[in-house]
């Protein structure tokens, strides 16, 4: 499949699913940069703080 219509493909499946419009641009592999942190867990602490 052409990028093109990827493009056009994943704008309406999440214009579909999510409600917004959003910009699509497809890039080759290895052009993102990977993530530089550790993952961190969140506690969710406000229903206990009101105990």
């Amino acid at each position: 499949m052409e990028a093109r219509q990827l493009t056009s493909e994943f704008k309406h499946k999440i214009k579909t699913m999510v409600g917004i419009s959003v910009g699509v641009e497809i890039v080759p592999p290895g052009f993102l940069p990977r993530s530089e942190g550790k993952a961190q867990r969140v506690f969710d602490i406000r229903n206990s703080a009101t105990a």
